[in-house]
C-alpha cells in the first residue's frame, strides 16, 4: 500500500513518465546500497566490507530493480534497514519507551514492503531467541517488546492486505 501511494504522490506531482515512475525505485535502491555499506561496516573488517558492498554495487538484479517500477528494490532495502534496527535494539540498552517508538517506526516499513512482513516476523523471532540464549532479563524483556510490536504490525498489515484483495484473488491466493 505504501509503495503504490508513494508512487501515486510522485505521478501527480512530476507527471505519468517513464522517469517518475522509476524516481522512487531508483531513490530506494540507492539508499540501500548506503545502508548495506552501514551493515558490512558494522559485521565485517574494512577491507571485506568493502569487497561485499561492492558485490552489492555490482549485482545485476539489484541494478535491474533500480531500474523498474516495481518495489523489488524497496524490499532490499527494506531488509537491510530492518536489520540494522535488530542489531540496534540487541546491541544497546534503551527504555522500553524507547524500544517502543523505534520498534513502531521500523514496523511502518512493513506498509511500504510486503517482503518487510517476513523480514519483521524472522528478525523478531532471532532477536528474542539471541537474548534467550544469552539469559539476559532484561535484553529478553526488550526483544519480547520489540517482537511482540512487529507482530502486531506484521498482523494488521496481512489482514489489510487479505482484506483489500478481490475474491478471486484470495481464491487464487
Amino acid at each position: 500500500k505504501g509503495f503504490l501511494l508513494v508512487q501515486g504522490i510522485i505521478f501527480r506531482l512530476a507527471g505519468d513518465g517513464e522517469y517518475a515512475l522509476r524516481f522512487f525505485p531508483l531513490g530506494c535502491s540507492i539508499l540501500g546500497l548506503l545502508l548495506f555499506r552501514r551493515l558490512a561496516l558494522r559485521a565485517l573488517e574494512p577491507g571485506p566490507a568493502v569487497i561485499a558492498t561492492l558485490g552489492f554495487a555490482l549485482a545485476s538484479p539489484l541494478i535491474r530493480f533500480a531500474a523498474e517500477g516495481k518495489p523489488y528494490g524497496l524490499d532490499a532495502t527494506a531488509a537491510i534497514l530492518l536489520t540494522l534496527v535488530a542489531l540496534h535494539v540487541r546491541d544497546r540498552e534503551r527504555s522500553p519507551r524507547n524500544l517502543a517508538a523505534l520498534a513502531l517506526a521500523s514496523g511502518c516499513v512493513a506498509w511500504f514492503s510486503v517482503f518487510a512482513t517476513f523480514v519483521l516476523t524472522g528478525l523478531g523471532v532471532s532477536l528474542v531467541l539471541s537474548a534467550l540464549l544469552q539469559r539476559d532479563r532484561r535484553a529478553t524483556l526488550n526483544a519480547l517488546l520489540v517482537s511482540a510490536i512487529w507482530a502486531a504490525t506484521v498482523l494488521a498489515v496481512t489482514v489489510v492486505s487479505i482484506k483489500s484483495m478481490t475474491p478471486n484473488t484470495r481464491d487464487f491466493m
